[in-house]
């Protein structure tokens, strides 16, 4: 992203928002992107003159897209809970997503927070490495590729939404060894967070029909109803309440 930035300050924090819309649209874990866009381009950011505090919370706001933008785990859980059709929440999500994508750059460019004496542009002294370069553009059309992968499976008809992540899953997977970007320590790590992150959201799902089944033998919410049965002819009061 800094590469292709050119190396100026505006740019990078865009394509920081922008990686952090890609990886929402590859990844459903909003703790998983922040904590990555946060280690990677952190330091970058704070190269190019934005302020240690702006910088991390740049990166954290971008990684939260990944609970907006398809496919999102949070949303597979509230279709689950709601049974309304993931793919159409799927759907509905893109303009929001993309309207955050906007307004986020809008704040960045009105409101960035830089440092005194901070320089905007290109860094001196330091050469283009063509390879790397290459590797930048390699690895960015590689998460675009990916995308389509799991936006066509679903959209098209192919696959439904747990075998779209399952199929990217394994297309990221693929092309991470294929680009050398992995080893035998990082698969290992990658499936030992992949249980933790599992184990959460099933506890998550355990929880809710808990939940669930208590509200509906207490009849709490019927309780709440008659309560509210003499708001209704006043529906100012039953806002402000």
């Amino acid at each position: 992203g800094h590469r292709l930035a050119g190396y100026r300050r505006f740019p990078l924090g865009v394509a920081t928002l922008v990686t952090g819309g890609l990886l929402g649209a590859v990844s459903g874990s909003g703790t998983a992107s922040a904590a990555a866009l946060a280690t990677l381009a952190g330091p970058e950011l704070q190269r190019v003159g934005y302020t240690r505090s702006f910088s991390v919370a740049l990166a954290a706001i971008s990684g939260s897209l990944s609970v907006i933008i398809p496919p999102s785990l949070l949303i597979m859980i509230y279709g689950s809970l709601t049974e309304t059709p993931i793919g159409h929440l799927f759907i509905g999500s893109i303009g929001p997503g993309l309207l955050c994508i906007l307004a986020y750059a809008g704040c960045l460019y009105f409101l960035g927070d830089v440092e005194p004496q901070a320089v905007d542009g290109r860094r001196h002294g330091v050469a283009e490495d063509p390879q790397e370069t290459r590797r930048s553009i390699a690895a960015f059309s590689f998460v675009v590729v990916l995308m389509f992968v799991v936006f066509g499976g679903i959209y098209g008809g192919v696959v439904t939404v747990g075998e779209a992540g399952a199929l990217g899953a394994f297309a990221a997977f693929v092309g991470m060894i294929v680009m050398r970007r992995v080893g035998p320590k990082d698969i290992a790590a990658a499936l030992i967070d992949s249980v933790k992150v599992s184990a959460m959201l099933l506890m998550l799902l355990i929880a809710a029909q808990i939940f669930s089944r208590f509200m509906s033998f207490s009849r709490l919410p019927t309780e709440l109803l008659e309560l509210a049965q003499p708001l209704i002819g006043n529906p100012t009061v039953l806002v402000l309440v």
